[in-house]
């Protein structure tokens, strides 16, 4: 029940170590189904930040006070008749700074909202140092993707299909894209993420070495 009174611990990409943040991100929660959707409720995401287990505590949240999920946009294949992806602000996080021999300080987050018969599934922490292509689509196309941008446009193809790319078409006027094109930087640690709220999705990417100018040795 989404009161604010349970609390779900963050996942970690590591097993057996807490999760970390450092940075800010764009918070997206997800839906399973709304109650009364032509109704506005408020809505908000909360981080809590434990020093250690039973230690102090730093609470921080991002909140939407009047959200009416009719006005989302129409997206098929989902629970919920309309639009499951709410993007709800920006938290910068951790709310105390954490040096990076830090085994015992944990998080955990929690969702309050005015109506508690709402349900959701998950909540997504985007960061906004990246790129992000948010696809909502009143269509149940089998297969969507993003292209690298070509030589005389600032962004890629972003398309979907009921079958594969012989049949392809842009979807653009359906998603919200941010940060430019999805890029891969080779001196860095990058991270795809990948979601569907209707399930795994089966994903694929074929990356291309190309550089942003002359190559030199």
């Amino acid at each position: 029940m989404p009161d604010g009174t349970t609390f779900y611990p963050v996942g970690s990409l590591v097993p057996g170590v807490n999760a970390r943040f450092g940075g800010t991100y764009t918070v997206v929660l997800v839906a399973w189904s709304w109650d009364t959707p032509t109704a506005a409720r408020s809505i908000s995401v909360g981080v809590t930040q434990n020093e250690q287990p039973g230690g102090a505590t730093y609470y921080t949240q991002v909140n939407m006070p009047a959200l009416v999920p009719s006005t989302l946009p129409v997206c098929s294949g989902t629970n919920a008749n309309f639009g499951p992806l709410v993007v709800l602000g920006e938290l910068t996080l951790p709310t105390q700074d954490l040096p990076q021999d830090n085994k015992n300080a944990n998080f955990v987050v929690s969702i309050s909202d005015s109506n508690t018969n709402d349900r959701f599934l998950d909540v997504l922490f985007l960061d906004t140092l990246g790129s992000t292509v948010l696809i909502q689509s009143p269509t149940a196309y089998a297969q969507m993707g993003a292209d690298a941008p070509p030589v005389d446009r600032d962004l890629g193809l972003i398309w979907g299909s009921l079958y594969d790319r012989d049949d392809a078409v842009s979807i653009l006027d359906r998603a919200t894209v941010a940060g430019g094109p999805i890029s891969v930087d080779p001196e860095g640690n990058p991270h795809l993420l990948v979601y569907a709220a209707e399930g795994a999705p089966n994903c694929q990417m074929t990356y291309h070495p190309c550089y942003w100018l002359d190559r030199t040795s």
